[in-house]
Formats: structure tokens, C-alpha cells, sequence
């Protein structure tokens, strides 16, 4: 599979646009830069920010303990695991917030996330009719 991520080696000194983080949010405002020309007619330099690893598909943990070696915890400000950890968990008095660090930010732990819904509310609502379709294997019960 082809990689998407350079080595920091490769930055430059200057680009048009900076895009910091890659999640939703950047991936999304980074598609819409791309191939936009300045006023002098050459292209907009751009350049993407991300803390964290590309993990390809097939990279992703398997394990619990796998899953476990990926953490990072921030909690009563200290931190525990890597700071490029995939799964990010920062606990506080008042919130808690799980996200994603790596190339497509916390879309990278929502992937095929899907809660199966009761068998009445799938033959109920054509609003979920699709749903129909998925296999039993890939929902979460």
C-alpha cells in the first residue's frame, strides 16, 4: 500500500498554507486547498501537520495487549505511553476524551465503528433500511 506521509527531512522552510492535524477537520480543509493557485498562477504550497504514525491497513492492534502497547493516558497531569501513541486518553476532573493521534487523527480509532441496533428498530425505520445489509460479524453488540 502506498504511503502518504513524508520524513520530517522532507519539510521545507516555507509553505502558502499549514494545515495542523489531519482528523476530519484537516483532511477535509487540506482537499479543499489542494490544487488552488496563488495570484501569481502557481500553485499553493501545502503542507499537513500530524502527531503520530501513518498506520496502514492490516497495522492496526489486534489485541487487547497490542491495543494496550498504543496507549497513551494523560491523567493528573502526568503522562503515561508514547506521545505519538495511537489511542489518546486524557481523563479530568470534569471530562474525559479518547482521540486518535496519527495520519487521519481520531477518524483513525472511529473506523468501523458501528453499534448494531435492535433487531425492531432495524424493521421499523427505512432511515436504517441499509443497515439491513451489514453483516452480523462487523457490528459491536
Amino acid at each position: 500500500m502506498h504511503r502518504l506521509a513524508l520524513p520530517l527531512s522532507r519539510l521545507r522552510a516555507r509553505y502558502d498554507v499549514v494545515v495542523v492535524g489531519s482528523g476530519y477537520g484537516g483532511a477535509v480543509t487540506a482537499a479543499a486547498l489542494a490544487g488552488a493557485t496563488r495570484e501569481d498562477g502557481n500553485a499553493v504550497s501545502l503542507c499537513v501537520l500530524e502527531r503520530g504514525e501513518e498506520i496502514l491497513s492490516g497495522d492496526f492492534p489486534q489485541t487487547s495487549f497490542e491495543g494496550l502497547r498504543r496507549l497513551q493516558l494523560h491523567w493528573r497531569g502526568r503522562r503515561w505511553g508514547a506521545a505519538t501513541a495511537l489511542y489518546d486518553v486524557r481523563v479530568d476532573d470534569d471530562i474525559a476524551v479518547v482521540q486518535g493521534s496519527g495520519l487521519g487523527g481520531t477518524s483513525l480509532i472511529n473506523a468501523n465503528v458501528l453499534l448494531e441496533p435492535s433487531p425492531g428498530v432495524r424493521r421499523a425505520s427505512p432511515f436504517v433500511a441499509s443497515t439491513r445489509q451489514i453483516p452480523p460479524s462487523i457490528c459491536m453488540t
